[in-house]
């Protein structure tokens, strides 16, 4: 369920960028009980080369991938939540690959995106969240089995490369300023 215009606008905005690169499927039911995803993004392996196209969405959309986008900066307890959806979802492809009486070892496993507008020191602490050279400023890994990054939208370079997710920030500043009116 979307719980604000923000979460429907970033919902509804990945599905349309994302359309002609994959399959996308938005409040992704990913578990026995009704759980859901915001994005879960399955690339049409005949677009991943025009994909490019996106930039650093376009990387990040590589692969199977969940995207959970947030207006304010992601609570610890908001990141736990997202990792335990991140499991359900594998969970259920899972259960789905047995049911399909298909090898395991063919399951690709799927990388989570967790959106913040920014992202506290503290957190990056917790989390032991770290910025790698081949990814760039503001992205930032958790351990890698955890199979999860967190992007601080305020801190990507500025550049064409990063526009698509910096327009997120930049409609979150004019969301904001529309309820101020």
């Amino acid at each position: 369920m979307t719980r604000t215009v923000h979460d429907r606008f970033a919902k509804e905005w990945m599905k349309e960028v994302l359309a002609d690169f994959g399959d996308v499927e938005i409040e992704a039911e990913i578990s026995g009980t009704v759980r859901t995803i915001d994005i879960l993004f399955r690339p049409n392996p005949q677009s991943i080369e025009a994909a490019e196209s996106l930039g650093l969405l376009g990387r990040m959309t590589e692969k199977i991938c969940g995207i959970e986008a947030f207006r304010n900066a992601v609570p610890e307890w908001e990141i736990r939540n997202c990792r335990g959806k991140l499991f359900d979802l594998e969970g259920t492809q899972r259960r789905q690959t047995i049911q399909r009486k298909q090898k395991l070892s063919g399951i690709q496993h799927p990388f989570l995106w967790i959106l913040s507008p920014t992202l506290s020191k503290q957190l990056q602490k917790t989390f032991t969240a770290q910025e790698t050279q081949q990814w760039g400023k503001g992205i930032y890994f958790l351990t890698k089995g955890d199979r999860t990054a967190i992007i601080a939208i305020h801190q990507l370079p500025k550049t064409l490369d990063t526009l698509w997710l910096r327009l997120l920030g930049a409609i979150r500043s004019c969301l904001k300023w529309l309820k101020s009116l």
